[in-house]
């Protein structure tokens, strides 16, 4: 719907695409959780707790979800 002839930008309800997200390659969750904990766990430079802490879930969750992805 547009209040004349022809469409412009702002007739169209477009949000614009974050920038942390323009250089995703890949959305598949599994992929995304597995980069997540190996850039967390670099970060912290194998310091569990913080890593556990930085991914905002418990030790024994990371824990399970590095067996999950044979980290």
């Amino acid at each position: 719907m547009s209040e004349g002839k022809a469409l412009k930008e702002a007739d169209i309800l477009l949000k614009p695409v974050p920038k942390n997200m323009e250089n995703i390659s890949n959305l598949n969750l599994k992929i995304q959780e597995k980069e997540a904990i190996i850039k967390a766990i670099e970060k912290h430079d194998g310091n569990m707790t913080k890593v556990a802490k930085d991914l905002g879930i418990g030790r024994t969750t990371l824990y399970r979800r590095m067996q999950k992805y044979d980290l």
